[in-house]
């Protein structure tokens, strides 16, 4: 976590992630193997007396028994992170509710990203590296993609976003890789350039900068610029910095 701010709002997406998941435990009934759900938001009459039993075996014991499991997840990185509270600070956390309310609504929302497919610029079919399911076009990429993954974050290479001044999506806005950070209930893209040394590329790089600011995208809330003279010289740490500086950004934009 960045700061104070941003560990209440973690600890705060892990409780809502957590009402929003079935609870459960795998087990067996009557010599089948079986998912004993203890909790499901969609079904109130559910407790852990009066268990849901689901066979492991059927489609839908597999979709419980997945649900289950990112609880269990969640509700581990929720005890590391309170106990980290608990010995750095004296007061309890507080707890924000889900959608937060921003002062200025966000170019690429949360929902926006998660209904985003990935690789959809279309013009230049130049990618060498297959990672994830998704294609990426240089090391550098890549890279960046890892860290996001070390920080916790889900990432999309080169979705399409809207053009308020053309009124559509167009492949001058497929930045690199675009992220979402869900305890901030937002999404943040990335251009990374790595030949800024070359004219003709750091034309391109300035021109297509300028098209998002003309289109209403803010720099360090919606997109971060990564630029490299040397293609070969990405910094882990400067990369981690710029993210961070987009928490921090954003953090400012919630409405407490």
């Amino acid at each position: 976590m960045v700061n104070k701010l941003h560990h209440e709002l973690l600890i705060s997406y892990c409780k809502d992630r957590l009402n929003k998941l079935p609870h459960g435990y795998c087990g067996t009934h009557r010599g089948h193997a079986v998912i004993y759900v203890t909790y499901d938001p969609m079904d109130k009459s559910v407790d852990p007396r009066n268990k849901r039993i689901i066979r492991l075996c059927t489609k839908q014991g597999e979709i419980y028994r997945e649900l289950i499991e990112e609880a269990d997840r969640v509700e581990l990185a929720l005890r590391s992170l309170q106990k980290n509270w608990n010995t750095t600070y004296k007061n309890n956390p507080r707890i924000f509710e889900y959608p937060l309310t921003k002062k200025v609504q966000p170019m690429i929302s949360s929902e926006f990203f998660k209904q985003s497919s990935p690789n959809q610029n279309t013009r230049d079919n130049a990618r060498d590296i297959l990672y994830n399911g998704q294609y990426l076009r240089s090391k550098n990429e890549l890279s960046v993609c890892q860290l996001l993954e070390r920080m916790g974050y889900e990432y999309k290479v080169e979705i399409a976003l809207y053009n308020p001044v053309s009124n559509s999506f167009e492949p001058e806005f497929t930045p690199d890789v675009t992220f979402l950070i869900p305890e901030l209930d937002v999404a943040v893209s990335m251009e990374i350039d790595g030949a800024m040394e070359q004219d003709g590329y750091h034309d391109k790089s300035e021109f297509r900068k300028h098209n998002y600011f003309k289109c209403g995208y803010i720099e360090f809330r919606d997109i971060l610029f990564y630029r490299l003279n040397d293609p070969y010289s990405l910094d882990i740490s400067r990369a981690e910095a710029l993210i961070n500086a987009a928490i921090l950004t954003n953090l400012q934009n919630i409405v407490i």
